[in-house]
């Protein structure tokens, strides 16, 4: 048994808390209280609490002392008597302060107002409290009582020991209660139901060991020290104080009841009461829990629609730029060249070796890095951290993945030098590999990365990056461009073969065929992009070959299908890959049709479409327009390789920016 020294800080608690939820071997039992509570919230409440039950997968049940007490309650009406009889206690006491008043409002007890005025607003104050009485009377216990029974039922254990218990029951409380050992010894002084607590723990410890349960969760309202370990507190979190001023302390078992159970049932002990439910609940899914989760934590419905509604996506919140913080291409140009030359900078050799430390180290170097400190940096030592941390961040979850991240979502939080300086640097890391353009662009970010392209304080950078790529004779089928126009996406059915659904003959991204017979690699094979699959929706195939070509999934457009339409994939299908001396065709390349509608002219852009390696799993759509809204792309020649050279020369003398786009004033070194 160990007695606790210091408390889990309360967002600690609640994470583990939730990690435990979600574990299969993880059983959660229900007491008469929080059942009690449950009865006493809303009907919207209370269906979240359902809805959050449900996703337990069967794993919380109602022991039978809990069922027998609530049933108690139920006969004798007690939540509706309380009610009763606070109102009568108010009542009353309104009654005697009037009555109480009216010889000491004799004299003016309010400064310029006649004299009994006082009586009047007392009068009128006592109204509002018996129309609000009058309403509380009203509530409808009988509907509320009806569902926690139908969900208590359903979820009520078989089987009790309470039976067997009875005969040694007084025997063992007693011995228990007298030496203070949870739970319920506080119950000690009580005629009836002396021992209920015990019941319900004994039959908590019984299921658990049945079921080899790894932990146990007690969902409970009772904070008394026969069940909690009081001591230490702490502070909770900023972030949970947003949500709640005041938290209870993290909700520690009494050591013995730990004991026991680790003892006898071989398990973990959580307790959870209805605040820190709720807290899992917010950090569940605050969106689909947090009617209830607001409840627990006294949030209005005000505060709770505020602190769910979505966050501005990345076009709204790139738009809000100043219009005057923009980037001269010459700084746009330095941008890409420090981010070419990759050169060890002190600043960023440190930042990544502090993100290779331990783990209190790394967090505070991640939290180090605000909108402040980025402002204040070298553009020249952010643009390569941002380079290698991209790089990094390919490779897998890490600490410069956060970091990455972090830079990212502060881009509309600094000036468009340090923006610029952290989407290039990015950009090449996804373009370039060690110098050298690579076939397609790479990163977890890159979809992110791209939405920012319509921030005005990068499009120079963005520019030079495309012109980069355009100089070095990159084969990337989509260049970084601030441009929203549509690039629209046919998906031709196979000439040769017949199957149902129809098989996938030829994608067309714009002019060009990104599919191959058969595949180059065997990691191109367009099933294994998809996790395998034999088959695949249009909306999957719209994302895979988006996301593996580097193209903003918001400006694809399907033409002639809809996104839930279903393609065969024939093993012999692959995504073709171009070289250097085998450039694709570019949509930027083609001249735009007369009054071509622009990506957000018309409709809804594509949202974030995300594809599971599970073929099971589900894919978001992606926007789809028929023939008549938007114009079928000419089909280029039939080929084995559809893409065709280009008689494209480099030059030379070709530097990252065109000395055409030179505003005035403006000079290359």
């Amino acid at each position: 048994m160990l007695i606790p020294v210091e408390v889990e800080p309360a967002e600690g608690f609640i994470a583990r808390a939730q990690v435990a939820l979600a574990d299969s071997k993880t059983h959660v039992y229900v007491d008469t209280s929080l059942l009690m509570w449950l009865a006493a919230v809303g009907p919207s409440s209370r269906a979240v609490f359902i809805d959050w039950a449900s996703t337990l997968n069967g794993r919380i049940h109602v022991p039978a002392w809990s069922v027998h007490e609530f049933y108690r309650h139920h006969q004798r009406k007690t939540q509706v008597n309380e009610i009763a009889e606070k109102c009568s206690a108010v009542e009353k006491a309104l009654k005697d302060l009037k009555s109480l008043m009216r010889v000491y409002a004799d004299g003016p007890l309010v400064p310029d107002k006649p004299e009994m005025s006082f009586v009047g607003d007392l009068e009128a104050a006592a109204a509002n409290v018996e129309s609000a009485m009058r309403i509380a009377q009203g509530w409808n216990y009988e509907a509320a009582a009806f569902e926690v029974i139908k969900w208590m039922n359903t979820h009520a254990l078989a089987a009790t020991r309470a039976f067997d218990a009875f005969a040694s029951l007084k025997q063992r409380g007693g011995a228990r209660y007298g030496h203070e050992v949870p739970p319920g010894f506080e119950d000690g002084h009580k005629v009836t139901n002396r021992f209920g607590d015990l019941i319900f723990w004994e039959d908590v410890i019984a299921d658990a060991s049945t079921r080899a349960a790894a932990t146990v969760v007690v969902l409970t309202r009772d904070r008394k020290e026969d069940w909690f370990s009081s001591g230490l507190e702490r502070e909770p979190s900023e972030d949970l104080r947003r949500l709640r001023g005041r938290w209870n302390p993290v909700p520690v078992p009494h050591p013995m009841l730990t004991l026991e159970m680790r003892t006898t049932a071989n398990a973990a002990l959580i307790l959870l009461d209805e605040l820190y439910m709720g807290g899992v609940m917010w950090l569940a899914d605050k969106n689909r829990f947090g009617r209830l989760a607001a409840v627990t934590f006294g949030m209005d419905l005000a505060r709770l629609e505020a602190a769910t509604r979505p966050p501005p996506g990345i076009a709204e919140r790139a738009a809000k730029r100043d219009a005057v913080d923009t980037l001269g291409l010459l700084e746009a140009n330095r941008i890409i060249k420090a981010a070419r030359a990759d050169e060890d900078r002190a600043a960023v050799l440190k930042t990544i070796a502090d993100l290779q430390g331990q783990a209190p180290e790394v967090e505070a170097t991640i939290d180090s890095f605000t909108a402040e400190s980025i402002s204040a940096m070298d553009p020249a030592d952010l643009t390569v951290l941002a380079k290698r941390l991209y790089d990094n961040a390919h490779l897998g979850p890490s600490a410069a993945a956060t970091l990455a991240r972090r830079l990212l979502d502060g881009i509309d939080k600094v000036n468009s030098l340090h923006a610029s300086a952290i989407v290039g640097g990015m950009l090449v890391a996804a373009y370039f590999e060690e110098g050298v353009a690579r076939a397609t662009p790479v990163g977890q970010l890159l979809q992110e990365l791209l939405e920012w392209r319509v921030d005005k304080g990068v499009d120079r950078t963005i520019g030079a990056v495309s012109r980069e790529l355009k100089r070095v004779r990159s084969p990337a089928l989509y260049r970084p461009s601030a441009s929203t126009d549509w690039i629209d996406v046919r998906i031709d059915a196979s000439e040769s073969v017949t199957t149902t659904p129809v098989a996938v003959g030829q994608i067309y991204v714009g002019p060009q065929g990104v599919l191959t017979d058969p595949p180059i690699q065997p990691e191109l094979a367009l099933s294994k992009m998809l996790g395998g699959a034999k088959k695949a929706t249009v909306s999957e195939l719209v994302s895979v070959i988006g996301r593996h070509h580097g193209i903003p999934l918001s400006i694809l457009r399907v033409v002639d299908a809809e996104g839930d339409e279903e393609r065969t994939i024939l093993s012999s299908t692959g995504v073709d890959r171009f070289e250097p001396l085998r450039q694709p065709k570019r949509v930027e390349d083609e001249p735009l049709p007369e009054n071509a509608p622009m990506a957000n002219a018309d409709a809804q852009p594509v949202a974030e479409v995300t594809i599971d390696v599970d073929p099971g799993g589900g894919v978001a759509p992606v926007e789809t327009v028929s023939a008549a809204e938007a114009p079928r792309a000419a089909r280029p020649p039939t080929a084995k390789h559809p893409g065709g050279e280009t008689d494209e020369v480099p030059d030379e003398d070709d530097d990252l920016v065109d000395n055409d786009d030179l505003t005035d004033g403006e000079d290359l070194e």
